[in-house]
């Protein structure tokens, strides 16, 4: 069973999914059938109940974490300098990258007897340690590893000569780390989260301070209400106030607002379920039932290929995925979730763990962070933001894996389907981070409604068709639409993939959504219209009593230029047909992202080719190719900018459809 006690009892399983109509009777046939069905030998237990009989255990979610997680570990000792200091694939060496991976091989050491783990993640700590406190400012991340990898020595190994020449220096550092962003309560994003874990880990860690300003010392009850205010009452009433009907059930988008990149849903529904474990009774049931909404949300946004960070920041990250195994999982075991919903949450974490196996897959280097990453070093570290790295985005992920496995264990029922497995449609979340999901025969798509003001620039936060997949006929998922390369740089341009309409001394206008709707057909259709580009700013959300200033992105809107407009995003059998209006004498651009081979796209004025796909224009546009883009998926990309002139008054079709 789950240590912290939020995996839901047997009893309380057969509470939820039992029918009140037939009461005894349907009770007694239906214990029954289950009688008969397990004893017969076709369904194995879904947990580790035959583990703990002395059999092999085959709950194939089991294996595949089991799996996945010893692989992920085990390239690390060799990708080791002598210093301590790990290689990356990707980014150099990262603040946090030895504390947390430190600590991931350390727990997963010795969990599972590898001597060879826990000397590397003791070694890497040897590094990291006496480099504490020396940076200006102090990383929440960096002290997660440390007060892990510290109460885990000190329950495990606490006389062990290694540990003891570096815990003086790790029991300063802890004793005298300060709040950071939890006192901001006028604010939100995912560091909240990650300190109201790490503020729960120091609080039980034994140590003390008389230092005023630290966690552990004069703010020791001021951070544990806070991180505990947090879980069980500011996210709770964030999605009261943010929820969204998707299908018949409530569901919310818990990310970095307003934007809300997929990546950060991910890593926070893997941190809330840790929050909401390591409080273990005193989580309320509004934290639980918060819990379960964001993973409905999950459940709504992942393609069927098991893709659910296809855009914004951090696009196509491994700890989004290893967020979501978890965070499901955990949502499988609650009481609240019934017998037919911890089928979807599991299925969901099964899907995240395919696709970090089958996309990401694991090198010399560790964990490929990134899709892009395992095709190409170099053009994977191009597509992927400043900052990542294998060591610290590895570490992430590992954790999540191995922190999963109990509860995967303890499940009871099997994964079923997440919902882009049949034909389906909905509108997710709300506000600038709104978007549609669609999946109609072979084909699956995802429309965002409005472009991110905070990051202009970017790319991957941008209007319009984001993602488009299709079946093939082995019955694989392939992508039809890249997702958008990255193009973050603070100042730059406006960008976007359009339609931009051009203006007059180099103005341009972008499209924008007011209302949004997901006809029965699969159409979606977008009212808005075009304004300029927007106006992003800095503000300070809080000065703490430390002197610590918070500060936080924000943006004003740009000028209105065009209303009254509807997009159409119409699904074909192969593809999309994308529909905007046009006035008289319009100048119109449109981008279409292609993925770099040997043989260059073919392009024409009423279109564009290649291995993958097919573009045709319903208007003559001229086409010009630049190339220097990646993404989280491919580590170079074209761009196909297409150039529509003097355009007539009505409407201009794109569409797009897969070979």
């Amino acid at each position: 069973m789950s240590p912290t006690g939020t995996r839901k009892s047997p009893t309380s399983r057969a509470l939820t999914t039992a029918l009140p109509l037939l009461a005894v009777a349907a009770l007694v046939v239906i214990g029954a059938i289950v009688s008969v069905t397990r004893s017969s030998g076709d369904e194995p237990p879904a947990g580790n109940s035959a583990g703990q009989q002395g059999e092999k255990v085959t709950d194939p979610t089991l294996l595949l974490a089991r799996d996945l997680s010893a692989q992920m570990a085990k390239p690390w000792p060799d990708a080791q300098r002598h210093d301590g200091r790990y290689k990356s694939a990707v980014g150099g060496n990262t603040r946090y990258g030895e504390s947390l991976l430190g600590f991931a091989l350390i727990q997963h050491g010795l969990d599972n007897d590898q001597d060879e783990l826990v000397d590397s993640g003791l070694k890497a700590l040897a590094y990291s340690v006496p480099r504490l406190g020396t940076q200006a400012r102090d990383s929440i991340f960096e002290a997660l590893g440390i007060v892990g990898a510290y109460k885990r020595l000190e329950a495990d190994m606490p006389d062990d000569p290694r540990f003891q020449r570096i815990r003086p220096k790790m029991e300063r550092y802890l004793s005298n780390f300060e709040l950071v962003r939890l006192p901001a309560t006028s604010y939100y994003g995912n560091h909240w989260l990650v300190e109201s874990v790490l503020v729960q880990e120091l609080l039980t860690s034994g140590l003390k301070s008389k230092n005023p300003h630290a966690i552990v010392g004069g703010e020791r009850r001021e951070a544990g209400r806070l991180a505990e205010e947090l879980v069980n009452k500011r996210i709770p009433k964030m999605a009261r106030e943010k929820n969204f009907k998707a299908g018949r059930e409530r569901a919310f988008v818990l990310s970095d607002p307003p934007d809300d990149p997929l990546a950060y849903q991910g890593l926070s529904l893997g941190f809330y379920a840790r929050a909401i474990q390591l409080l273990g009774k005193r989580a309320t049931p509004a934290a639980h039932k918060t819990l379960i909404q964001v993973a409905n949300a999950s459940t709504w946004l992942t393609a069927p290929d098991g893709d659910l960070a296809y855009f914004g920041r951090n696009q196509e990250q491994a700890w989004a995925l290893g967020g979501t195994v978890y965070g499901a999982e955990v949502a499988a075991g609650l009481d609240e979730s019934s017998s037919r919903a911890e089928g979807r949450y599991r299925a969901l974490g099964h899907r995240a763990l395919e696709r970090l196996r089958d996309d990401h897959g694991v090198g010399r280097f560790g964990l490929n962070i990134t899709p892009a990453v395992r095709e190409s070093h170099k053009g994977g570290e191009k597509g992927a933001d400043h900052g990542a790295g294998g060591p610290s985005f590895g570490a992430l992920t590992l954790l999540f894996v191995d922190w999963s496995l109990p509860e995967i264990a303890d499940a009871e029922h099997k994964p079923t389907r997440i919902r882009a497995d049949t034909p389906m449609r909905a509108l997710l979340s709300r506000g600038e981070s709104r978007f549609a999901v669609v999946r109609k025969g072979n084909v699956w798509y995802a429309v965002r409604t409005t472009r991110g003001g905070k990051h202009p620039e970017e790319l991957r936060d941008d209007f319009g068709l984001m993602a488009l997949k299709m079946k093939g006929r082995d019955g694989d998922w392939k992508d039809i639409v890249r997702p958008r390369p990255i193009t973050r740089g603070e100042g730059d341009p406006t960008q976007s993939a359009g339609p931009v309409l051009l203006r007059q001394a180099g103005l341009r206008a972008f499209p924008f959504t007011d209302k949004a709707s997901v006809r029965r057909d699969g159409t979606v259709v977008l009212h808005g219209g075009l304004r300029g580009s927007p106006n992003p700013f800095k503000r300070i959300v809080a000065r703490l009593e430390n002197g610590t200033i918070v500060r936080a992105l924000d943006f004003s809107p740009g000028t209105l230029i065009r209303q009254n407009m509807s997009y159409r995003f119409t699904p074909t059998k192969c593809g999309v047909t994308y529909e905007f209006p046009a006035q008289a004498g319009d100048t119109v651009e449109y981008s279409i992202f292609l993925r770099k081979e040997d043989k260059a796209p073919r392009v024409s004025p009423r279109g564009v080719a290649d291995a993958g796909a097919r573009w045709t224009f319903s208007r003559p546009a001229s086409v010009k190719l630049e190339g220097g883009y990646a993404s989280g998926l491919d580590p170079e990309l074209v761009r196909a900018r297409a150039t529509f002139s003097d355009l007539p008054a009505g409407p201009v079709r794109i569409s797009v459809c897969g070979r």
